[in-house]
């Protein structure tokens, strides 16, 4: 293969403007070139002046797209499940950057243990897609025949095949989060050699919307007591007691006369959250496009922030906003029980009262940011840095190319 090293390319081709921002923030800062399917990609990275090619959807004009260009390194956001990234990882130079994933060992390891759809697995197994988690064959599709059939479709389009549950098994290198990350991903035998202890990119994404939106003031944004932060859990069979500890704490609050507001996710039903609404407590549908703004509008504006394991707790973390951890029904979703002892783990419902006072009370604000800090620093780099500490890495990898 032709490699001409002066050029790297970002392969960034999410249908979602809100996934695909910090890769194209990233490929800015590194000076990076972007290659996409989507032409909402190209426009975003014109208005930033960043060189994008857009190559074509038709999968055999796209293979034969990047033989004429000869790209001699792939930065992607995953190789394993989507056809086109698992294509170009296979068969070119490419490294692999985790967004931000809170996936705990422990997380994996509960999921190893669930048991598979027997006849989808021996399915997927005949057809070469199955994968291992922890030394255990599991089935990573979707069990129905749309997913079926979607994920045959890639197998004969784009030779799709898996080796590992986790991303990065094609790839060069493997930049992660933390040494926590590391160490899920050396049981689950990756070399130590091809992984990179950096920090995420989409940190560094959230810093700088911090940044950004912080220093405004929002008028129009509802003030509250408690800000919950929704999850679709609800749809996932081991999550069905999600709804009904919510549901303990809405009561709650409307005990206690806390005012409330639930931010929904994009892919939550609002019908679903509809039982909960009242004059206490008050539900806000996702926003297109607007995600990490809204969110810092509608945190900076709570006295406390709850949650079990969305990425948008990282914006009351990083800015000292008290975060209560909800775990009534047990689960291995509350990743960081995993990595330090949390003061706000709110795991029976008589104790809300005494931890939502405690964490509101600005006589222990000081105390409460200490131990986010510590939270965070568990977790990985926040700085804003990781993008530099990703390219000197990229950097060395090329020079032992050449």
């Amino acid at each position: 293969m032709n490699k001409n090293h002066s050029e790297i390319y970002v392969y960034v081709s999410y249908n979602s403007t809100i996934v695909n921002a910090p890769f194209i923030l990233f490929a800015e800062r590194c000076g990076y070139r972007v290659l996409t399917c989507e032409t909402e990609v190209v426009y975003a990275c014109k208005s930033k002046g960043i060189a994008v090619l857009l190559a074509p959807e038709n999968p055999i004009k796209f293979k034969k797209f990047l033989r004429k260009i000869s790209v001699p390194l792939f930065v992607l956001a995953g190789d394993q499940y989507h056809g086109r990234y698992n294509y170009i990882a296979r068969n070119y130079n490419s490294i692999f950057v985790q967004g931000v994933s809170w996936n705990s060992k422990e997380f994996f390891e509960r999921a190893a243990l669930l048991k598979d759809n027997f006849i989808y697995l021996f399915i997927y197994k005949f057809i070469g897609l199955t994968v291992t988690l922890f030394n255990t064959e599991k089935n990573p599709y979707n069990c129905s025949i749309k997913g079926l059939l979607y994920a045959f479709k890639d197998k004969v389009i784009w030779g799709l095949r898996n080796d590992n549950y986790l991303h990065g098994g094609f790839s060069d290198l493997i930049f992660l989060q933390g040494d926590w990350e590391k160490d899920i991903y050396i049981k689950n035998l990756f070399p130590s050699s091809k992984l990179r202890v950096t920090g995420s990119i989409v940190a560094d994404s959230i810093l700088m919307d911090l940044d950004i939106f912080s220093k405004k003031t929002f008028n129009n944004t509802p003030s509250c007591d408690l800000l919950f932060i929704s999850q679709p859990l609800y749809k996932y069979p081991e999550y069905q007691g999600y709804l009904n500890e919510l549901e303990q704490v809405v009561r709650k609050c409307n005990e206690l006369n806390i005012k409330m507001i639930i931010k929904l996710h994009p892919r939550d039903n609002i019908e679903v959250f509809e039982r909960f609404e009242s004059n206490k407590c008050q539900l806000i549908r996702h926003s297109k496009d607007r995600k990490n703004e809204e969110n810092i509008c509608l945190i900076k504006k709570a006295k406390v922030v709850m949650g079990k394991g969305s990425t948008a707790i990282l914006i009351p973390l990083l800015i000292g906003k008290p975060v209560i951890f909800l775990d009534i029904k047990e689960s291995p979703i509350v990743h960081f029980k995993y990595y330090i002892q949390l003061k706000f783990l709110l795991k029976d419902i008589v104790d809300f009262e005494d931890m939502y006072a405690n964490a509101s009370s600005s006589d222990n604000e000081l105390k409460i940011k200490d131990h986010q800090n510590k939270i965070l620093a568990k977790h990985g780099f926040y700085d804003g840095k990781n993008w530099q500490r990703i390219k000197n890495e990229i950097s060395i990898f090329q020079n032992k190319l050449t």
